[in-house]
């Protein structure tokens, strides 16, 4: 049971680390994708045609700007799945202590039988004795 639960928990961590090394993944690849926007924007700023130059600016930034957007939507996304690995973790958790609490329970309950089945078992004999 134990070997279960130590499983389970062991699968969760390699789940988190997995998503985690994945939204870092996405990061990097946010931040390279912006330093190359950077980079053309100012290749076209040295560009003479004044109006070719702001048509290709305003393009980039709305594209930066979607990016972002982008960007911060897959960040709520995550933060999200992250609650809800915490929730579940803690609902398995809580799941787990009273399952726990029960067992011990029963245990103590299977105790005291036994405690006053010797008991009365001692008393028989004490009443067998002449």
């Amino acid at each position: 049971m134990a070997q279960k639960q130590q499983d389970e928990e062991m699968e969760q961590r390699k789940q988190v680390r997995q998503e985690l090394e994945q939204e870092q993944e996405q990061k990097h690849k946010v931040q390279q994708q912006d330093r190359q926007d950077l980079e053309q924007l100012q290749e076209q700023r040295q560009k003479p045609q004044q109006e070719q130059r702001q048509e290709l600016e305003q393009e980039q930034e709305k594209e930066r700007i979607q990016r972002q957007q982008e960007r911060l939507k897959l960040e709520k996304e995550q933060e999200e799945k992250q609650i809800l690995r915490r929730q579940e973790r803690l609902k398995l958790e809580k799941e787990q202590e009273e399952k726990q609490i029960l067992r011990r329970q029963e245990q103590l309950r299977l105790e005291k039988e036994q405690e006053e089945k010797q008991k009365l078992r001692r008393q028989e004999q004490e009443k067998k004795k002449p």
